[in-house]
């Protein structure tokens, strides 16, 4: 569910839109070697591993190109140890008389993760991480079945995501931003924003987003084929791409310890006025404070320049990274198919070379 921010000039439309660009074409322009590289890890791991340069070469000489796929079973080596050896969470309690409600979390938590196959979903991300360094999972509420809501784990496409190039720790811990790009039909983004819809129909007709960028379309070459052919006799078939953007900010606030219990809790500027005239108003002295700053995470929606939705995250990140081995110097990620692509290519072409030869000449 969407909720406005507060009334802040740095957060009309305009002022944020243009924010939010700028960070994803910095991404964008960082990850560009990546998502090269990630999509020829995952043809390696398919089996496509001959480009199609060489493999016309080869054929018109009455060649075979050989496949002696050995980069896939150890993809799956490693992926089946973390299938073999997974996690599990335990609550435990810090205090006497709380084993039953650590008990209830334990149980909670237990049927949450069952009822979204968490387990099977972050084993994807983990096996993106195996294969090209990267892998995303989404941990958010679905209302579209259950009106009380399901708490879904799901594992995201890594040529979806972006991220802040300027992070450097595991896991993209420090990352200052990311953001999710997807394509939707048409029917579908009509009937989620319906109120939207004609201000996103007009601005659709011209197309002219920068966004639309081949670095961030991780879909087949045929499928996209698909839509620019339907897209010259009928705009209406065309994909709506919705750019999912979470950040966070630095925000003032107040520190405030309860004298009864010792907890120190943060409140923002405006709760914190709030809190001092409520307490005069009753004729109580306002509790002491120290004047703080706090990370405070946002999410916006949009497509184009429509903006969709945007609230504050009160949970924090919704989306969290898996990272595999760090590239120092292009600071960015890769996984173990990177070592094994020039032992995969070689033994290909000797093989291919070897049945030549004993084809052509066989004494």
């Amino acid at each position: 569910e969407a909720r406005d921010f507060d009334d802040k000039p740095t957060h009309n439309d305009e002022v944020l839109l243009r924010k939010l660009r700028q960070w994803a074409q910095q991404s964008r322009s960082h990850s560009s070697k990546w998502r090269q590289d990630a999509r020829e890890d995952y043809d390696l791991v398919a089996g496509e591993q001959w480009s199609s340069d060489d493999k016309a070469a080869l054929l018109e000489q009455m060649r075979q190109p050989i496949v002696f796929n050995r980069t896939a079973p150890m993809v799956d080596a490693v992926t089946g140890a973390e299938i073999l050896n997974r996690q599990e969470v335990h609550f435990v309690p810090r205090q006497m008389g709380r084993v039953q409600v650590s008990e209830m979390l334990t149980a909670a938590n237990d049927w949450a993760r069952e009822q979204s196959d968490a387990e099977d979903e972050e084993s994807d991300g983990f096996s993106d991480a195996v294969v090209c360094g990267m892998g995303w999972t989404e941990t958010y509420m679905d209302y579209t079945e259950d009106p009380a809501g399901i708490i879904r784990i799901t594992r995201v496409d890594p040529l979806e995501m972006g991220w802040d190039p300027a992070a450097r720790q595991r896991n993209l811990s420090d990352r200052r931003f990311h953001f999710r790009r997807k394509g939707f039909e048409r029917a579908e983004i009509k009937a989620r924003y319906p109120d939207k819809w004609e201000q996103i129909e007009n601005v659709l007709e011209q197309q002219t987003d920068a966004e639309d960028d081949a670095s961030l379309d991780h879909r087949p070459p045929y499928d996209k084929y698909k839509d620019d052919e339907a897209g010259a006799g009928n705009s209406s078939s065309r994909l709506v791409y919705v750019t999912q953007f979470q950040w966070w900010e630095l925000e003032p606030a107040y520190a405030l310890k309860d004298p009864s219990t010792g907890e120190v809790t943060a409140l923002s500027e405006k709760q914190y006025r709030a809190s001092v005239k409520l307490m005069l108003q009753n004729g109580m002295q306002p509790m002491p404070a120290a004047k703080t700053t706090r990370k405070v995470h946002y999410e916006a929606l949009y497509t184009n320049n429509v903006v969709l939705g945007r609230r504050e995250l009160k949970c924090g990140w919704t989306m969290h990274c898996i990272t595999g081995k760090r590239d120092r110097n292009k600071n960015t990620w890769y996984g173990i198919v990177r070592a094994m692509r020039d032992p995969q290519r070689w033994a290909n072409k000797w093989l291919s070379q070897i049945l030549h030869i004993l084809n052509s000449n066989a004494k």
